[in-house]
């Protein structure tokens, strides 16, 4: 799995769970365990991970790992249009 595809699950998950005050995302271990893709994880999502599973604080936009991720959104949409 690439990291553009965890980036992907991770985003997904986070739009389906914009209620909650934190989001777990459990990924397969071995993903996690691949040079370099808990760096690039940290660099955009600043997450926490424990084992195999990912804990981003979502609190509408509060936190830097939130800002990230509604950075990456628009920055997405400005590049498709």
């Amino acid at each position: 799995m690439a990291f553009e595809k965890i980036s992907t699950t991770i985003e997904k998950s986070l739009k389906r769970n914009q209620i909650r005050d934190v989001v777990k995302i459990s990924l397969p271990a071995n993903e996690l365990n691949k040079v370099g893709v808990r760096d690039a994880i940290n660099a955009k999502y600043d997450a926490e991970i424990i084992g195999n599973n990912l804990f981003i604080k979502f609190d509408g936009g509060e936190s830097s790992s939130n800002s990230k991720f509604v950075q990456s959104a628009k920055t997405r949409l400005v590049h498709r249009n």
